[in-house]
């Protein structure tokens, strides 16, 4: 596992939030991808090694995400996008905020 990668699994970043089963992660580098990002928060979330989840661009285009989300982008705080991944639904923000919620009724 890379640094970054560790770093990101490691992180003690992710909080959780109220009783909506709300749990947040911050991307530590924006440039690095986003959605490397995500990868790693729904496998520290699920428990999983990152490397044995589906991969990403089955659900959505990850290099599209990179992209809407990176530091060459314009756009204001409030962009966002959300997808199912891996059993959650995941939310990602403009300032690299990951928000993951557990799916009623899937296994991860």
């Amino acid at each position: 596992m890379s640094e970054r990668a560790r770093r990101t699994a490691d992180s003690s970043d992710a909080v959780e939030r109220g009783d909506d089963g709300v749990r947040v992660f911050h991307a530590d580098d924006p440039e690095a991808g986003l959605a490397t990002d995500v990868v790693l928060a729904v496998a520290e979330i699920s428990g999983s090694d990152p490397t044995e989840l589906p991969p990403l661009s089955d659900v959505i285009d990850a290099d599209a995400l990179d992209r809407l989300f990176g530091p060459d982008h314009s756009g204001d705080g409030s962009d966002r996008v959300s997808f199912n991944y891996h059993g959650y639904r995941v939310t990602v923000c403009r300032d690299g905020e990951i928000m993951l919620q557990r799916r009623d009724g899937t296994d991860p």
